[in-house]
């Protein structure tokens, strides 16, 4: 019986490890067309906006933006070069990859 419980408690332990939300936060952004180029994670305040992140894309416009603290919930800009965005919206779960073409 000690066994048994034993076996259920290694078993319950490492699952309840996985359930667990990841500090910080990591954004992994593919934009396709737009090599080694530089982007920024921007945000709104007010009538102004302010950039929270940079990154380099590298050859495939790939690149990863990440940071130790959570981001505040809320919307955010990803600014590509020429003055173009997109907005995403940032919500708990701040760890999350997207894609799209330039």
């Amino acid at each position: 019986m000690r066994k048994f419980f034993l076996f259920i408690l290694l078993s319950i332990v490492p699952a309840l490890s996985f359930g667990q939300l990841k500090n910080g936060y990591e954004i992994d952004i593919t934009i396709s067309d737009l090599q080694d180029s530089t982007v920024y994670l921007a945000y709104h305040l007010g009538d102004k906006q302010f950039i929270k992140d940079t990154i380099k894309l590298d050859r495939a416009g790939h690149g990863i933006i990440r940071g130790q603290e959570t981001l505040p919930q809320g919307i955010y800009m990803i600014v590509l070069p020429g003055r173009k965005y997109f907005e995403l919206l940032v919500s708990a779960n701040q760890h999350f990859s997207l894609s799209c073409a330039f």
